[in-house]
């Protein structure tokens, strides 16, 4: 049990860190095109930029499947890639359909991966409400 929170703990972090970094990149990104934006077209332009920023997170998100797809093979939880992706994206998304379950040896695993898609998710919600915001304000001070 020690074992699998420690690896959860480690992953969970590295995962946050990355989806933070690639936050970070798109608030950087959405300053230098501050002028961009405010010039109309600007529903257009709105909507280019949330589009793009979506499909960004999305990446985000893909790496940190990818990362506990990674740790699954290298403990050999599962042999092969496919149902390594396959089982962490449907419990990292909370959908856990449950036609793949782990050993007993590893299943607090499972439940920390849901977790740390919850955080992500939530991290990424927040900051589409807010850009989402910024983009109505900017449209409707016109």
């Amino acid at each position: 049990m020690i074992k699998q929170l420690a690896i959860g703990t480690i992953v969970i972090s590295i995962s946050i860190v990355i989806q933070v970094l690639f936050l970070g990149l798109t608030i950087e990104i959405l300053l230098q095109l501050g002028s961009w934006l405010a010039t109309p077209p600007l529903l257009f332009r709105s909507v280019i930029a949330l589009i793009l920023t979506v499909i960004w997170l999305v990446a985000g998100i893909g790496i940190s499947v990818w990362l506990w797809s990674g740790i699954f093979l290298l403990l050999k939880i599962f042999s092969s890639l496919e149902p390594a992706l396959y089982f962490c994206t449907v419990t990292f998304t909370t959908l856990g359909y449950g036609d793949i379950t782990l050993d007993k040896r590893w299943r607090l695993l499972s439940s920390l991966i849901a977790v740390n898609g919850l955080i992500i998710f939530g991290i990424n919600t927040a900051f589409l409400i807010d850009l989402i915001a910024k983009l109505l304000t900017s449209l409707t001070s016109v």
